[in-house]
């Protein structure tokens, strides 16, 4: 079930990737196969249009019921059709909730004295949205969780039925929540802290809201409401507290025009403040779908901020100046070559550059490598024993001479793959004991706090915010995959990190075979799930709403062994390689995988 929408450019890269398991084979003499693109996936009609209707004189409770949940899936703003089926005085908030469920069946009613009855909405949860829009799975993997979902009736003054007691919020069957609702992702600046800079990165907070219904209010009444309660301690926002949206106008060239009021006169002001105002809202903003609301067409390119009642805008933001704002990236990838040594491939030309960096001390050997996302200025390498992890420049020939974290016991598998954050955190699992994960923040190294875990940490993915990280965690002989926030206290020369929130990412995977961060929201693994006895490549959601996998090919994955994406809002390439140790690549907007070196271990920045 594929519920997120994006971008046209994203869509082609994941595509792609998800269906060259099953509709291509990489041949030991030859470029894999072409790969058909999938630009919906979903099999769904997203043109359906659904018009609320109003109870009719002497229907009894059962026809009753079926007719409110018609309206709940109904384009109407407020629902207000679907209120006359309450009974006078019955209070019912729709924003409460939304229950997901796989089938639905509504239970004869059961009557007594004729005055009141009780009807019973039957089926399987899967998944439901709280009060802030978030996305949290209830038993999905394993078919949902049965639920009975009473609504009482009673006979009002003119002997009609009516709803007297009902479930909060709205209750649909996943079908109808895919057609309904989309995935925006809301931005909030990562709070201060040792290694986060001055222009603190932003982070993804994906909720879900009506498509149909204004997406581009909402989206902004949402974002000022503040981030979910999961991500609320590390995060911050530049909007002044209690701020609401008056109204919001859209223009031809994709301006967008917020209005804001704020509680105290001199809330919303110009300035830097107003910068990061306008940046939160220009990147929310800039990726919601419009196609199916009467906001049709209405794609924002940039965003003017305003005071309500005054004519002059307070700042702007658009493509330009977010870049400008933005932490320097690259988009060049980096292997090991045949000879031992690290190589740098041209994400354009796919020209490659054996590099002049030594990593690690001469007769050490690169075990696992990771480069630093600020344009690939420094590179944390991994001894082939797993024992060391070296820092170096990449562009230096001296190679370092002492190591930044060694494995705590000389038995075990060491030192895991090193990740970076965009600010310049060094992250490794050490595999040798349990509950142990070390970072390195601005070259001042520090043990982790890991809040409310046991079992050891074999595979470490920061994303590039410095706020999430995704471990993979060993306990009682079983992998897990867990997403945690990354707290960060202390000073720059002694910081304390912690990472606690931990919850499953993808309960039915098993294995992993390499975990890379798609972009703000997903993660692109190879690796295997529950009741396969082969690999898939799968997208994995943070929210845990999506684990899109595809079996594909047996020959094809089960000579895969890596799997990297340049992380970003607008995912730019792929790289992959199999145990031939042949590189692949995966170019923007193509569906073809095409041979570009002989090495392993390929990846991007991060």
């Amino acid at each position: 079930m594929r519920m997120r929408r994006r971008t046209a450019s994203s869509a082609a890269v994941l595509g792609a990737a998800l269906l060259l398991a099953g509709c291509a084979a990489m041949p030991g003499d030859g470029s894999p196969g072409p790969v058909p693109s999938d630009p919906a996936g979903q099999g769904q009609d997203s043109q359906v249009v659904v018009v609320a209707v109003p109870p009719k004189d002497g229907e009894a409770p059962e026809e009753l019921m079926k007719g409110f949940l018609d309206d709940l899936v109904s384009d109407e703003h407020g629902y207000e059709t679907a209120r006359k089926y309450l009974a006078q005085g019955t209070t019912w908030d729709p924003e409460q909730r939304v229950t997901v469920l796989d089938g639905m069946s509504v239970l004869p009613p059961q009557t007594s004295n004729g005055k009141e009855a009780t009807v019973v909405v039957e089926g399987r949860q899967l998944a439901h949205l709280d009060a802030n829009h978030v996305y949290a799975t209830d038993g999905a993997d394993d078919g949902g969780v049965k639920v009975d979902l009473p609504f009482t009736f009673a006979k009002n003054a003119q002997g009609q039925w009516r709803i007297k007691e009902l479930p909060p919020g709205l209750i649909l069957n996943q079908v109808d929540f895919q057609r309904i609702y989309q995935s925006v992702d809301l931005y909030y600046p990562a709070r201060q802290g040792p290694g986060v800079p001055r222009s603190a990165p932003l982070v993804t907070d994906p909720v879900y809201l009506r498509s149909r219904i204004d997406p581009l209010d909402t989206a902004v009444t949402q974002l000022l409401r503040g981030p979910s309660d999961w991500l609320d301690p590390v995060v911050a926002s530049a909007f002044p507290k209690d701020t609401r949206l008056a109204r919001l106008q859209t223009a031809a060239d994709g301006t967008a025009s917020v209005y804001l009021r704020a509680p105290e006169p001199g809330g919303l002001t110009s300035g830097a403040a107003c910068q990061s105002m306008a940046e939160q809202l220009y990147l929310t903003l800039s990726q919601v779908n419009t196609q199916e609301s009467s906001q049709s067409g209405q794609a924002v390119s940039s965003v003017r901020l305003y005071r309500d009642g005054d004519g002059s805008a307070l700042c702007s933001m658009d493509a330009s100046t977010f870049a400008g704002r933005q932490p320097a990236s690259s988009a060049t990838g980096y292997y090991v070559g045949t000879n031992g040594h690290l190589w740098s491939v041209s994400p354009d030309s796919g020209s490659k550059t054996e590099l002049g960096a030594e990593p690690v001390p001469q007769g050490v050997g690169i075990g696992s490598f990771a480069v630093a996302p600020d344009g690939g200025s420094q590179v944390a390498a991994v001894s082939s024993d797993g024992r060391a992890l070296y820092v170096s420049s990449l562009t230096g020939s001296a190679p370092p001479s002492q190591a930044l974290f060694h494995a705590e016991r000389g038995s075990g598998a060491g030192l895991s793959t090193p990740s970076w954050d965009a600010a310049g955190t060094i992250w490794v699992a050490d595999r040798s004991v349990p509950d142990r994960l070390l970072a390195a923040v601005n070259g001042q190294p520090a043990v982790v706090s890991l809040v409310g875990l046991s079992g050891t940490v074999t595979r470490v993915r920061v994303a590039a915010d410095g706020v999430r990280i995704v471990l993979e965690v060993q306990q009682g002989g079983q992998d897990r995959l867990l997403l945690g926030r990354i707290s960060r206290e202390g000073t720059e020369q002694s910081p304390l990190l912690t990472v606690d929130g931990l919850h499953p990412l993808a309960p039915k995977v098993t294995s992993v075979g390499a975990l890379s961060w798609y972009d703000g929201d997903s993660l692109i693994m190879l690796g295997q799930f529950e009741g396969s006895p082969t690999d898939s490549l799968a997208m994995l959601e943070t929210d845990g709403s999506q684990a899109q996998q595809n079996s594909g090919n047996a020959q094809l994955l089960s000579r895969m062994s890596q799997v990297s994406a340049v992380q970003g809002i607008q995912p730019q390439a792929l790289l992959g390689s199999d145990q031939d140790k042949k590189i692949w690549k995966l170019a923007p907007n193509s569906n073809k995988w095409e041979f570009i070196a002989e090495g392993s271990q390929p990846t991007y920045p991060g």
